[in-house]
């Protein structure tokens, strides 16, 4: 068993009449690897045991977190005697009133050597306290120390405050991070570089450093970046760490890509290195005790170039315990949703995924975090460790049910046979948004590398057509016209899905209109739309029209006869519009429009 400190007080040194009196305690906890006591007070007061700070529980992984109970050791003098101790604690879930507090009485153990010192100890109560506290809280486990004697009962305390140290039950656990591909990670411990990362799987492309002389195969290419400025630098905009001695410091991002097979190091091949490949299957990265507590600022990111990709930053989760995206802000203005990155096989094919302000990036998340104005000074980034931690279980990526959202789900297969996925593509309905560019916008960002097929609802910004990943738009109840742009790098059989469509109030509408081909797909009777595609840059293929129930387009009972009158283009409008209505044959027709008073 480890005795650790957790702080020093010196006990019944304000009170000399006191001739029984505690002069050491610890309390007995067990995180799931057996007892290990924690200093209150006392005379052997060395060190500060970090464990006892804030700190996240996994109960899956640990098993329970457990208040086997304490320690009082006291001694008495002349007609003192000391006839019992306790341990009192209570557990109060953050944000709660606090409950009262709960004795456990303390098993007489033994005399110690010197006259008239006795220990008092209970150290298998069993409270489990990953129960009192609850899965997915954040906790404060409060506790005091208390001697029973023949001239009063003298307390440790901590100088009157008790001893209080938060603690949170989480139901995260490290990543299982399976199959080939890249990932966007941040790494939760301090003092980890390059080098580091090596010990981990493989690293290549990285010379040798000064303190660390150790290369990883440094004429291969490179399969780690830690740094993204968006200019063409032969690698997408990424930048390769310059050696192994480069820090990989939590809240900074970095992709990289792992293979999914067993290879063993050499020295020999692609000028040598000692790292290697890992058959991913369970492959969990590693928890770290040195990872940072408190609230900081991060530096050293690229300067924002032109409005766009140039905007984004690969920052991420510095903390080993989840942390809500609202937690990571910035000195210049920040788009409130980030991106993170799930690989769906080897290379650099995959998806973006929109995580709200509102959702938690877990331990070891790396994400896209976009600056909304072009500036030649590089942002400073800040994470807030306490405020805005996240407190109950948060699905991982984009989902919110009191905001009404579609999500557009592109996939399908190159004519070479390349699977390719495209799952960043949301239009959603808030209260604060604005129908042109605002916070709760977010860009369209490109894979790293291809091939591949992508949608993007398209937006507004500085008065121009913008293709967004997150097309954010008024809760004002009026029906809406998304143009949505499609880009592919290989002609390919596609399809357009809507997983999301019960995200939309009941009674809303909605359609999709393939543009080039015609038809125009009820979201709400079917699940997907199949269309072929050549090799094409970006353009508006379709066009998703959404509307609140009672909205209508047009009235009569022409409808059955096969008229068809659309939602005008744009809308809402500047200056004109237009209203596309479709005969079922060729006929006369007066058209009228009215404004909203008729």
């Amino acid at each position: 068993m480890r005795r650790l400190i957790l702080l020093a007080l010196a006990l019944c040194a304000a009170t000399p009449a006191f001739a029984a009196c505690i002069f050491q305690t610890y309390v007995i906890l067990n995180r799931g690897s057996g007892n290990v006591f924690y200093e209150g007070s006392g005379s052997d007061n060395n060190s500060v045991n970090p464990l006892f700070q804030t700190f996240y529980f996994t109960p899956t992984a640990q098993g329970s977190f457990t208040l086997n109970g304490a320690e009082v050791n006291t001694f008495k003098t002349g007609g003192g005697d000391v006839s019992g101790a306790q341990l009192f604690y209570r557990v109060t879930v953050q944000g709660a009133p606090a409950g009262a507090f709960t004795q456990l009485n303390l098993a007489f153990n033994a005399n110690l050597p010197a006259a008239g010192d006795q220990r008092w100890q209970t150290s298998n109560a069993g409270v489990n306290l990953t129960a009192l506290c609850g899965t997915g809280n954040v906790c404060t486990l409060e506790l005091y120390f208390q001697a029973t004697s023949n001239q009063g009962n003298p307390v440790d305390n901590n100088g009157g405050a008790n001893y209080a140290r938060p603690f949170g039950v989480t139901p995260f656990l490290d990543p299982v991070l399976d199959g080939a591909g890249y990932r966007l990670l941040s790494t939760p411990s301090s003092g980890t570089t390059v080098g580091g990362l090596a010990t981990i799987n493989l690293i290549q492309g990285v010379a040798a450093g000064t303190t660390d002389t150790q290369q990883q195969y440094p004429t291969a290419a490179p399969n780690l970046f830690v740094l993204y400025d968006g200019t063409a630098n032969g690698f997408g905009g990424y930048v390769r760490p310059a050696n192994v001695d480069v820090a990989v410091v939590p809240g900074r991002g970095f992709f990289w890509q792992w293979y999914d097979l067993v290879t063993a190091p050499s020295g020999t091949t692609q000028g040598g290195g000692t790292s290697f490949s890992r058959e991913l299957s369970g492959f969990t990265l590693p928890s770290f005790q040195n990872f940072p507590n408190a609230s900081f600022s991060l530096g050293g990111f690229a300067a924002n170039g032109a409005i766009g990709a140039s905007g984004f930053h690969m920052v991420g989760n510095p903390f080993a315990y989840p942390l809500l995206a609202s937690g990571i802000t910035a000195d210049q203005p920040l788009q409130t949703t980030v991106q993170a990155w799930l690989p769906s096989g080897t290379g650099t094919s995959g998806t973006y995924q929109p995580i709200l302000s509102s959702q938690a990036l877990a331990r070891w998340q790396g994400v896209f975090a976009e600056i909304s104005s072009a500036s030649a000074t590089a942002p400073t980034f800040s994470f807030n460790a306490l405020s805005t931690r996240a407190t109950v279980p948060q699905g991982p990526f984009y989902r919110d049910g009191a905001t009404p959202y579609v999500q557009l789900v592109l996939s399908g297969a190159t004519a070479a046979g390349v699977s390719v996925t495209d799952e960043a593509a949301f239009v959603r309905f808030l209260p604060d948004a604005l129908v042109g560019w605002d916070p709760n916008d977010a860009s369209k960002l490109l894979p790293p590398g291809g091939p591949f097929a992508l949608l993007a609802p398209v937006g507004e910004r500085d008065g121009a057509p913008y293709r967004l990943a997150v097309n954010s738009l008024p809760a004002d109840g009026q029906a809406r016209t998304v143009a949505v742009a499609f880009r592919a790098t290989d002609a390919g059989s596609y399809s357009v899905a809507w997983p999301g469509i019960d995200g939309l109030p009941e009674g809303w509408t909605a359609t999709l209109r393939d543009l080039v081909d015609g038809p125009v797909t009820d979201m709400r009777t079917a699940s997907s739309y199949s269309f072929t595609s050549a090799t094409t840059d970006w353009a508006e293929r379709f066009e998703l029209v959404l509307r609140p129930g009672g909205v209508v387009a047009g009235e009569g009972t022409a409808a059955a006869a096969g008229l068809r009158i659309h939602a005008p283009r744009p809308n809402p409008a500047r200056g004109t519009a237009e209203v596309t209505v479709e005969l079922g044959e060729a006929q006369h027709v007066r058209a009228a429009l009215y404004d909203a008073l008729g």
